[in-house]
């Protein structure tokens, strides 16, 4: 009789135990981008990779890269025409699988030179990538400088 009460009262503490984590859900606290620097595209370097990480309040992350959104900004130097745009021609893209690329045909630069002999100035494009779990979206965004113009001055 005591043996059958010590394994109902085991069985009872397994089953508590496991309702008790079942129904847990950890909401998403935001994404980020890797690299947090983004790109300087450049006509000897007309592309890169974004890795996009989801991170959780549980504290776990997984990559949600081809499951995000993106869009480019405008560089504050273009900003009279339309986004990823100079003068009409596209200048900066980027696909479902986070690859950043400067147009072949793109004659661009997000740099403005120096007043004083110091480093160029940069102006860069946004590369923004929003992510939505459970109905909660995070968003962040990374820099994208473009430096294909003739003469540009860059970094």
């Amino acid at each position: 009789m005591m043996v059958r009460r010590a394994w109902i009262v085991l069985c009872i503490g397994v089953i508590a135990v496991c309702m008790a984590s079942c129904g847990q859900t950890y909401k998403l606290d935001s994404i980020t981008i890797a690299p947090a620097a983004g790109y300087v595209l450049t006509n000897a370097n007309p592309q890169g990779a974004l890795i996009v990480t989801a991170n959780y309040s549980n504290t776990k992350t997984a990559v949600v890269t081809v499951n995000s959104t993106y869009q480019i900004l405008a560089s504050p130097l273009s900003s009279t025409t339309a986004p990823s745009s100079v003068g009409g021609v596209p200048t900066v893209s980027i696909d479902k699988s986070g690859n950043v690329t400067a147009s072949a045909t793109a004659t661009a630069c997000t740099y403005a030179a120096p007043t004083t002999g110091g480093t160029p100035q940069p102006y860069p494009y946004s590369a923004q990538a929003s992510y939505t779990d459970n109905g909660v979206t995070a968003t962040a965004t990374v820099p994208i400088n473009v430096a294909t113009a003739p003469g540009c001055v860059a970094p």
